[in-house]
């Protein structure tokens, strides 16, 4: 569990990071 979580953990900081981004773009800053 802690394996899969440690594995997990990157993806979700790259797909916030992606989330940010298009709400940033949306913005239009």
């Amino acid at each position: 569990m802690i394996k899969l979580k440690h594995n997990f953990a990157p993806i979700f900081a790259y797909q916030h990071l992606l989330f940010m981004q298009c709400f940033r773009f949306s913005k239009g800053e």
